[in-house]
């Protein structure tokens, strides 16, 4: 599969219709991660329609970051509200990732923290999407301690909604590390 330098929507368009493989994409991973401009691109291209295979730009841009999380401060502004607005698992899941790779942007937490409880206690909210909310409400609270007693309120609240083995593993890990 053929990544073009400068890549312009319609080259991306191509490529995600062709691509199918996760081996497909490791080059565009690596150019992401290392080009602001094709960053940007895909970055808008989500913005522009949060639907249909732009989850997979989204990905993209979730791979590209994993190492550097450079590109991402620079959207974070976006970011925030852009989560806050979707209802789509996938972009959820991965935009919680994405944010708790940088510093809580402190003009955004609060409003994103109460969309987090609300995934953690919709029970249509897959697994994946409620963990990082929680990861969210934990980082939250190492930034405000006195979030603590809350966090610790709802761990027990979905304790008793019998958790997946995953879930109750790290909500017990994140008690812990609060107590």
């Amino acid at each position: 599969m053929l990544i073009s330098l400068k890549m312009k929507p319609e080259e991306i368009k191509k490529f995600l219709n062709e691509a199918y493989r996760k081996a497909d994409y490791e080059l565009m991973f690596q150019k992401a991660a290392h080009d602001f401009e094709l960053f940007s691109t895909l970055w808008s291209m989500v913005k522009e329609n949060p639907s249909g295979k732009t989850w997979r730009l989204f990905w993209i841009m979730d791979h590209a970051t994993e190492k550097n999380n450079s590109h991402l401060i620079r959207i974070l502004d976006e970011l925030y509200p852009f989560l806050m607005q979707n209802e789509t698992d996938s972009y959820l899941r991965m935009g919680i990732k994405m944010i708790l790779r940088c510093p809580i942007n402190e003009e955004y937490a609060g409003a994103l923290l109460d969309k987090c409880i609300e995934w953690i206690n919709h029970s249509k909210i897959k697994v994946g999407t409620r963990a990082m909310a929680f990861e969210f409400f934990y980082s939250t609270c190492k930034l405000y301690p006195e979030m603590a007693p809350e966090l610790l309120a709802i761990i027990d609240e979905q304790m008793e909604r019998s958790p997946s083995a995953g879930m109750k593993s790290r909500m017990k890990q994140i008690r812990k590390n609060l107590s």
